[in-house]
């Protein structure tokens, strides 16, 4: 991100492939890391939110499918975005 002209406040990632245990390995600098993590070795999905930056975990929105992981926020303070909620959504193929 050296190259951005402004630093982004949230980044959305699907199919982070994290498991219980490898979160660890995951972070950026002056960001938290919120995440679902996946139940196999594929899907899952993070949303690192710039330090700062306000939010209200909703988990109240969740999507409960198989095979789907997903995380969803509210900005709770900052004129310009306040109210807006963001999710992130991975829904994994299953063959039936």
């Amino acid at each position: 991100m050296v190259n951005c002209a402004k630093i982004p406040e949230l980044i959305a990632i699907s199919e982070t492939k994290l498991r219980n245990g490898s979160i660890q390995q995951v972070g950026l600098e002056n960001y938290d890391f919120l995440h679902a993590d996946s139940e196999t070795n594929a899907g899952g999905v993070g949303l690192f939110i710039l330090n700062g930056v306000c939010y209200l975990p909703r988990k109240d929105l969740n999507i409960n499918l198989p095979g789907c992981r997903n995380l969803w926020v509210e900005l709770t303070s900052r004129n310009d975005l306040e109210g807006i909620t963001i999710g992130v959504i991975y829904r994994q193929f299953l063959q039936y």
